[in-house]
């Protein structure tokens, strides 16, 4: 299990850039990256997608 911000630094993204990525704001992935209890389904699945995971590598 990694958690999103393993991810992002694992491939060598700022959030910035994975906030552009996703069509988000910065500020967004640093709340998910704090907490992602609560993170949208549409956001997970950019996740899964973008780092060729599944939801059990997430959770």
């Amino acid at each position: 299990m990694k958690t999103l911000k393993e991810l992002r630094i694992g491939s060598s993204m700022t959030q910035e850039e994975l906030a552009s990525l996703f069509e988000v704001s910065p500020r967004t992935i640093q709340n998910m990256e704090k907490d992602s209890t609560n993170i949208k389904d549409s956001l997970l699945s950019k996740y899964i997608k973008a780092f060729n995971i599944s939801y059990d590598e997430i959770f």
